[in-house]
């Protein structure tokens, strides 16, 4: 016998070995075999997990799991002074991201809930919260998360959001100068119409959401940081669904009774997580639990963790319009009512990850 099949056959010596690995590692040793992939799966976590805090103590990452293996990192914070330089190395050295967007988002107020597992650890106490928090979304079988970066002088043609359009869901993150603005715009309508004179929309595009801020960063192994203009994060996958929806009033209760509606309980055994832009025009104040928007968005999401920032305009494209539309031949109505970029409003995106058969969430 092979030693190789030895240690196969000998559950727990292969149970203990795997113990002590980090998900960087358990994924090569998911190459191995059929029987260690079944084995390496069992230790990888597949829940988003989000560590908050002063820098300093962000930077250690001793509060992230090293079984998650990261499809994406977003960092949320309110200087783009900050001195991330460990940090980065870090992570690239922990985790396997040669392929993995990794962004730091700069705002005004930064918006999010310290999770473990995908379970909320803490509310934070100020919801213009100007502290640091970094969150990890993990690889999961039939979900692909894609970045795609665009420059503040970009003329952005047709074709150059294809890429785009097989996306279930589009983040787009943009900074607040007029040419940013506009490179936005450009992508935002490329996506929800069909031809250049506006006159028709598509029947299967990707819904939207995303906000204006001060700055992003991207970070490249071994660690390098460098400016991003514009960002558009695609989601997509069988094993996600994505709705998306923007509030420009404050009857909050019937807004989100809806949203929550057409997204429906969440399943067993999936992960649930939300990406809200709020405008900065729309915060109530300093006071604890003031911002009743926020405070109503957990009645009806409750136990589901959220991230994002405070913005300088909001963009959304609903998964509503259009979503009943059967073939991809037939004309769906231009809402004209819809304004791809929009002030004093708050835009959200509820993403819903199914979590491989056999693995709690």
């Amino acid at each position: 016998m092979e030693f190789g099949d030895y240690i196969t056959n000998e559950y727990s010596i292969l149970k203990n070995i795997f113990s002590f690995l980090t998900g960087k590692e358990l994924r090569v040793c998911s190459q191995v075999c059929r029987e260690w992939k079944k084995m390496a799966d069992k230790f990888i976590e597949y829940n988003v997990e989000c560590i908050r805090g002063k820098q300093e103590e962000v930077q250690n990452l001793d509060k992230v799991s090293k079984l998650v293996n990261p499809a994406m990192i977003l960092h949320l914070l309110t200087s783009n002074s900050t001195n991330t330089k460990s940090l980065d190395e870090k992570i690239c050295k922990t985790y396997d991201v040669d392929d993995v967007p990794i962004y730091y988002l700069v705002s005004c107020g930064i918006l999010y809930t310290p999770c473990k597992r995908g379970k909320i650890q803490s509310i934070p106490e100020y919801e213009l919260a100007s502290d640091y928090a970094s969150a990890f979304f993990p690889r999961v079988p039939g979900l692909k998360i894609k970045s795609f970066d665009f420059t503040g002088k970009t003329s952005v043609k047709p074709e150059m959001v294809e890429p785009l359009l097989g996306a279930k869901g589009v983040i787009l993150l943009g900074d607040s100068s007029n040419p940013c603005v506009n490179t936005c715009k450009q992508i935002a309508k490329n996506l929800y119409y069909s031809a250049p004179n506006r006159k028709e929309v598509r029947a299967e595009r990707p819904c939207l959401a995303g906000g204006l801020l001060v700055k992003i960063f991207r970070v490249t192994p071994p660690g390098r940081r460098k400016s991003a203009y514009v960002t558009a994060i695609a989601l997509g996958g069988d094993n996600v669904t994505i709705h998306c929806d923007i509030n420009r009033t404050s009857k909050f209760d019937d807004f989100f009774k809806e949203l929550s509606e057409r997204s429906g309980p969440k399943p067993p055994n999936a992960d649930r997580y939300a990406f809200i832009f709020n405008c900065i025009g729309r915060y109530n104040g300093d006071a604890p639990g003031k911002n009743d928007e926020i405070a109503v968005f957990r009645k009806y999401f409750p136990g589901v963790p959220y991230f994002g920032f405070w913005s300088y305009g909001e963009f959304c494209i609903p998964d509503s319009h259009g979503a009943s539309s059967s073939s991809s031949a037939k004309k769906i109505k231009i809402d004209r009512n819809l304004n791809l970029l929009n002030s004093a409003c708050a835009s959200y995106m509820i993403v819903t990850v199914n979590i491989p058969h056999g693995r709690p969430p």
